[in-house]
């Protein structure tokens, strides 16, 4: 099973629900002024990188009229969220923190999977748990070693647990609110007028992030784990099943707020 990523660049698609903005700005948990940077140990169980990412402010970037600023990752990244977050486009509007962009999702194999977004909603520092902050879904087709595969995504992004301290490594920080992004995927063919199911609707992967106020994310876990129909005596270009996770956890940072 192939490494899973979140790689973000500019795009045009909506994928903002309405009405999730409410008055009254709770404060900064990703501080975006230039000189920032945050500094990830990686730990994994699986065959996942580990090692270290340093994640720096690399500039600002106005898309459509609005101004965005570029996080990138100093050299080649090791994490999913470090590797996810490297040059994404982020805003803070009130209490939201939102991207735009497209990614490649996930990796099946020699399998891309892209989705775009505009303003996709990463915090609502104002949402109450289990709140869905924003969603986008679409279907694609592409032949594969001559199968024709469709997939059918959503990706969700979805409020969780306020803290008012929470314990990352060896650092408790104070006032903490997290979210989680789910990727749900369906696969299937055609072949003979007949539609057959590849994979069953599933969450391929899910990624919690941690936001203290006037730090930013000081840890991501994310877990990637799907399985496939059975076919005996078919080959598909997909391994049959995968499961891999990943944690990364804050060491140190400087931040201007």
């Amino acid at each position: 099973m192939a490494c899973a990523a979140l790689i973000f660049s500019c795009s045009s698609d909506d994928s903002t629900p309405d009405n999730v903005n409410p008055s009254g700005d709770m404060g900064v948990y990703l501080p975006l002024k230039s000189g920032n940077y945050w500094n990830y140990d990686n730990t994994s169980p699986d065959d996942l990188p580990t090692g270290s990412d340093s994640l720096y402010v690399k500039k600002d970037t106005v898309i459509a009229t609005k101004t965005y600023t570029v996080l990138e990752v100093d050299g080649i990244p090791n994490g999913l969220f470090t590797g996810a977050i490297s040059g994404s486009s982020i805003r803070k509007e009130n209490n939201l923190l939102v991207l735009t962009g497209s990614t490649n999702a996930l990796n099946l194999g020699e399998i891309p999977l892209e989705i775009a977004m505009n303003d996709f909603i990463l915090l609502n520092a104002a949402a109450t748990p289990n709140q869905v902050l924003g969603s986008v879904s679409g279907t694609f087709s592409q032949e594969v070693e001559g199968i024709p595969l469709t997939f059918d995504y959503t990706l969700t992004s979805t409020a969780g647990a306020n803290f008012a301290s929470h314990v990352s490594g060896t650092t408790t920080y104070q006032d903490v609110k997290s979210s989680t992004i789910t990727l749900n995927l369906k696969i299937s063919l055609v072949t003979s007028g007949i539609t057959i199911t590849v994979m069953a609707p599933q969450n391929v992967l899910t990624s919690t992030y941690y936001f203290a106020k006037n730090i930013g994310i000081i840890e991501s876990s994310t877990i990637v784990a799907y399985t496939l129909q059975s076919f005996p005596g078919m080959t598909l270009p997909i391994p049959s099943s995968g499961s891999q996770s990943q944690l990364q956890v804050l060491r140190n940072y400087t931040v201007n707020e």
